[in-house]
C-alpha cells in the first residue's frame, strides 16, 4: 500500500485510481463508508483506491485496511459530487425524508458501485490491542454526540453508571472533552485519547454502550459486543451491518424523525423516543452480554421486549476456497459444493494465479495478482464474507452431499470434517484468536499454529469425519516441476523450525476421532473391531477410565505428531485424552499396542489433596461457606481461610464452629479491597502439590461438589478444569466451553499446584484474567469443560461485614 497522503489529487480522472470523497463530517460516517470502500477494493484489487474523509476520522480510518490511500475530503456534510471522484454521501437529504428506507449501508456501497459490503482489518491488532490492557473487562460508555438530539440524558448515564457499579462491573467514560465528564464518580475517564487507544480499550472492554455516535461505530466496525441506544434515528438501518451490535430503539409509537420538522410535541428539549429506553432495560442488556447471552449479530430490540431470536439450522453461510493453478480440481470441487442438500449463501474462490474462470454464475472470484498463501487467503475470505459462518475448503476436497449441513450443525465454534482441508469457522473465532499467521506461506504449519492457538484460548472445536467427503491431499505440489517441488520443501522447512521457535515445541494437530466403545478394549475379537471400525474414521489413542494405560488403535498411518489434544467435553462419551506418535509409511501399524509413557506434564502418583483458598473480609455469609465444606473434606484436604486484615472475632468463631482441617492466615497490610486477589496472587506458590479450589466467602459448594472434582481429576490427573456454578436466580456459567469475559468465574476453575499460573488482576474480572492467563502459560495441559455445578453463587446482598 502507498504511504497515506492528505493531498486533494487532482479534480479529473486517472487511470487505474479510484477517489471517494466521503462527504459526511463524522467519525461514525467514514468509517460506515469504510465498509463499502473494503468491498470496491476486493471487487477491483487492481485498482488503487483513495479513500477522503474528514480530518477527524481520518486518524480512526487509518487504524484499518481496506483502500490504497487516504486523505481528507474536499468539504464536510455535503452530497454535491466532486469532479474526478465518486460521492460516498449522494442521496443524504432523500434518507432523512424517507426515514432510512434503505439502510445506510447499502446506499453507501451503491453510490461507490461496490457490489456489497465487508469489514475491513485492524492493520496492527496486536500492537493495537496492547494499548488498552489496562481496560481489559470494562463497559465503556459513550455518553455524547456531536448531534445533541441523539444523545441519552444525563440522568439515565449517572443511573446505569451507578447500576453497573452495584453489579461490580468495572465501567470507563469515552469522550472526546474533559467537559461533562466531571459528574461520573465512579468511572475512569478516556478523555481526547488517540484514536489507536480507544481502539485497543474496546478491543479489550466487555462491551461498549452508546448512542447514534462515532465511538459506537467504532466498537461496530472493530467487533467489540456493542449496544447502540436509538431514538431520532432509525439505529437499526445504520448499525445492523456491524456483527455484534445490538440496537435499543425506543418505545415510543415513532419510528424516528431523523431531526426533520415536525417534531413531536413530547419532543421539546430533547428526542422523548430515546429517553423511553431505561437504564434498567440499558443494564439489562449489557449484563446479559457480559454473562454470555449476546444477540445474534445485528439483531435489534425494541426496548418493551428484550428477547433473543434462536439460530436457525438453515442459517446463511458462505464457502472459501483458495486454489493455485489447479482449475482442474477446483472445478470438480464447485460441482460437488452446488450438489450439496444446503445451498451456500456466498461462494467465494480467491485464485491464487489469477486465471481461473467459470460459468457458474455464484461464484465470486477475487484474483490478488500475486499468491497470498494458505493463511493470507483464509483471512481474506473471512473479511470477505463475515459475519456468515464460513466453510472453508481445499481445492481438491470433494464435499459429501451433506457436508455443509453436517458442519453447520455442529455446535463448536470450530468443526473440522477433514482436519483443515474441510472446516467450518465461525465469525467470532477470529475476533477471539485473531488472523491466521500468514508468516507460514505459502502453506503448511498455519493450521497447526492456530490449532495451539485456540486451545490456548479455550475456544471449543469439534470433528465430524469426512460425511461422504474425499480429499485428495498435497495434489497442488504434486502438479509442481522437481524443483518447484524442492522449493517448496525449503519452505516447508523454513515453516516448521519457524513453528518449533514459535512455540519451544512441535506441532499440536487434532487428527482423531470421539468413539464410544462397544465392549471394554481387551476383550474385542475382529469381529467386534471391524463393527467398531464403522464408527471412526480417523487415527486415535483411546484412554480407558481405569487403567492406568494408553491403548493405541491405529486404523491407517499417522503423518502427525500430537502431544496432546483437549478433550471437548460436549461430546464426549469417554474420559478420553488422545495421543499420537510418528508412524513410518508402510501401511497398517500395529493395531494393539500398550504405551505406558505417561502425558506430558502428568502427574506422578494420584492427587493427594485439595486444597481450598477462601479470602474473607468478616462477612456474615462467611458461616455459610465454610458450612457448605462440612462433611466434604478428606483428612488430607486443607482449608486456607485467609482474612483480608487482622481477623476479627467473626472470622475465628466462625472457622472454629465449623470444625474443619485447615488453617486461618492473616494478611497484616490488608485491607487490599481487591475481591480476594492479592491473597490467592500470594498463597498460590506456596502450596507445592495436589489440587487448589478458589472460594469466595458470600458462595458455597453445592453437597457433593467435591466428589464431583475427585472423580474429574481420577479420570485425568493432569487437566486444568472448569466445572460449572449456579446463581440464585437459576442463571448457570458457564454457557458455552470457552473463555472469556463473563462466562467463566472464581470457584468454577480447578487447577494443580505448582505449575505457571496468571495474574488475578486488580480489578473486576480479574479472575478471568487469571484463568485465561493460567491456560495460556500451561499448554501441554488439557483443559476440560465439566458439565456437572459444584457451587452456587449468592446476590442476595447477605454481605454485611461484622
Amino acid at each position: 500500500m502507498e504511504p497515506l497522503t492528505d493531498s486533494p489529487g487532482p479534480a479529473r480522472p486517472e487511470p487505474g485510481v479510484i477517489r471517494i470523497e466521503q462527504g459526511g463530517g463524522g467519525i461514525g460516517d467514514a468509517l460506515l463508508g469504510l465498509i463499502a470502500v473494503a468491498r470496491l477494493k476486493a471487487d477491483q484489487p487492481t485498482a488503487a483506491v483513495f479513500y477522503h474523509v474528514s480530518s477527524l476520522a481520518k486518524p480512526f480510518v487509518a487504524l484499518f485496511e481496506g483502500y490504497d490511500g487516504i486523505g481528507v475530503h474536499l468539504r464536510n456534510h455535503t452530497e454535491e459530487p466532486v469532479l474526478g471522484r465518486r460521492q460516498i454521501n449522494l442521496g443524504y437529504a432523500a434518507e432523512t425524508r424517507t426515514r432510512l428506507a434503505v439502510p445506510r449501508w447499502e446506499r453507501y456501497a451503491k453510490n461507490i458501485g461496490a457490489t456489497g459490503t465487508f469489514i475491513p482489518a485492524l492493520r496492527e491488532p496486536e500492537r493495537v490491542r496492547k494499548l488498552g490492557r489496562d481496560l481489559a473487562g470494562a463497559v465503556l460508555m459513550s455518553p455524547f454526540s456531536t448531534d445533541k438530539s441523539r444523545e441519552w440524558s444525563l440522568q439515565h448515564w449517572l443511573t446505569l453508571e451507578g447500576l453497573l457499579r452495584d453489579a461490580g462491573i468495572r465501567t470507563a467514560i469515552v469522550h472526546s472533552d474533559v467537559q461533562g465528564t466531571e459528574r461520573f464518580r465512579y468511572s475512569e475517564k478516556l478523555v481526547a485519547q488517540p484514536a489507536e487507544r480507544l481502539a485497543g480499550a474496546m478491543l479489550n472492554s466487555a462491551c461498549v454502550i452508546g448512542a447514534d455516535s462515532g465511538m459506537a461505530h467504532l466498537g461496530g466496525i472493530l467487533g467489540v459486543p456493542t449496544v447502540v441506544l436509538g431514538g431520532s434515528t432509525s439505529v437499526e438501518r445504520i448499525f445492523g451491518r456491524y456483527p455484534r451490535v445490538t440496537c435499543l430503539q425506543g418505545k415510543l409509537s415513532c419510528s424516528g424523525c431523523h431531526g426533520q420538522e415536525p417534531f413531536d410535541e413530547r419532543c421539546k428539549n430533547s428526542c422523548a423516543n430515546i429517553q423511553s429506553v431505561t437504564p434498567e432495560l440499558a443494564l439489562a442488556e449489557v449484563t446479559r452480554i457480559i454473562r454470555g447471552g449476546e444477540a445474534a449479530a445485528g439483531s435489534s430490540k425494541d426496548a418493551t421486549k428484550l428477547t433473543f431470536s434462536p439460530v436457525s439450522v438453515t442459517r446463511p453461510f458462505a464457502v472459501g476456497i483458495p486454489t493455485l493453478n489447479r482449475y482442474d480440481l477446483l472445478d470438480q470441487c464447485l460441482a460437488a459444493v452446488f450438489a450439496a442438500t444446503l445451498r451456500p449463501t456466498r461462494v467465494v474462490v480467491i485464485d491464487n494465479g489469477g486465471m481461473f474462470s467459470t460459468n457458474l454464475p455464484d461464484v465470486e472470484v477475487i484474483r490478488p495478482g500475486k499468491n497470498l498463501g494458505v493463511a493470507a487467503s483464509w483471512n481474506l475470505l473471512h473479511r470477505l464474507t463475515a459475519p456468515l459462518p464460513l466453510i472453508l475448503l481445499n481445492d481438491d476436497v470433494i464435499a459429501g452431499p451433506t457436508l455443509f449441513e453436517t458442519l453447520l450443525n455442529d455446535p463448536c465454534p470450530v468443526t473440522l470434517a477433514l482436519g483443515w482441508a474441510a472446516f467450518k469457522q465461525l465469525s467470532q473465532v477470529w475476533v477471539t484468536v485473531g488472523d491466521y499467521d500468514e508468516a507460514f506461506y505459502p502453506a503448511y504449519y498455519e493450521d497447526a499454529d492456530y490449532y495451539r492457538r485456540i486451545v490456548i484460548a479455550g475456544v471449543r472445536w469439534g470433528s465430524i469425519g469426512a460425511c461422504g467427503s474425499s480429499h485428495g491431499g498435497s495434489e497442488t505440489k504434486r502438479a509442481l516441476p522437481p524443483d518447484g517441488q524442492a522449493k517448496l520443501d525449503r519452505q516447508v522447512d523454513a515453516n516448521r523450525t519457524y513453528y518449533e521457535q514459535k512455540w519451544a515445541g512441535r506441532p499440536l494437530l487434532p487428527r482423531c476421532e470421539q468413539i464410544r466403545l462397544l465392549k471394554p478394549f481387551r476383550e474385542f475379537t475382529p469381529e467386534d473391531e471391524a463393527r467398531q471400525l464403522e464408527h471412526v474414521n480417523n487415527d486415535v489413542w483411546l484412554y480407558e477410565p481405569g487403567k492406568n494405560r494408553y491403548i493405541c488403535s491405529i486404523l491407517g498411518t499417522l503423518h502427525e505428531e500430537l502431544a496432546f489434544i483437549r478433550p471437548d467435553l460436549a461430546r464426549l462419551v469417554l474420559e478420553a485424552v488422545w495421543m499420537a506418535r510418528r508412524m513410518n509409511d508402510h501401511g497398517r501399524a500395529q493395531a494393539d499396542l500398550d504405551w505406558t509413557a505417561p502425558l506430558a506434564g502428568e502427574a506422578k502418583a494420584a492427587v493427594s489433596k485439595l486444597t481450598i483458598i477462601l479470602p474473607t473480609i468478616g462477612r456474615v455469609s462467611l458461616a455459610r461457606s465454610l458450612k457448605s465444606l462440612q462433611g466434604q473434606l478428606s483428612p488430607s484436604d486443607e482449608l486456607l481461610l485467609v482474612s483480608d486484615g487482622p481477623a476479627n472475632e467473626w472470622i475465628k468463631a466462625s472457622l472454629a464452629d465449623a470444625g474443619l482441617p485447615g488453617r486461618l492466615i492473616e494478611m497484616p497490610d490488608g485491607p487490599n479491597g481487591d475481591w480476594g486477589h492479592t491473597i490467592r496472587n500470594r498463597l498460590l506458590p506456596t502450596i507445592p502439590t495436589g489440587y487448589v479450589m478458589h472460594l469466595d466467602d458470600d458462595d458455597e459448594y453445592v453437597p457433593g461438589g467435591l466428589d464431583k472434582v475427585r472423580r474429574a481429576i481420577a479420570a485425568l490427573p493432569n487437566g486444568l478444569f472448569l466445572f460449572r456454578m449456579e446463581f440464585d436466580e437459576g442463571h448457570v456459567l458457564w454457557q458455552t466451553p470457552e473463555v472469556r469475559f463473563g462466562n467463566i468465574g472464581t470457584p468454577m476453575f480447578v487447577h494443580p499446584a505448582g505449575i505457571p499460573f496468571g495474574i488475578w488482576e486488580n480489578h473486576y474480572g480479574g479472575d478471568h484474567n487469571f484463568i485465561a492467563g493460567t491456560i495460556r502459560l500451561n499448554p501441554d495441559l488439557p483443559v476440560v469443560w465439566r458439565e456437572e455445578v459444584i457451587c452456587r453463587i449468592h446476590t442476595d446482598r447477605k454481605t454485611t461485614q461484622m
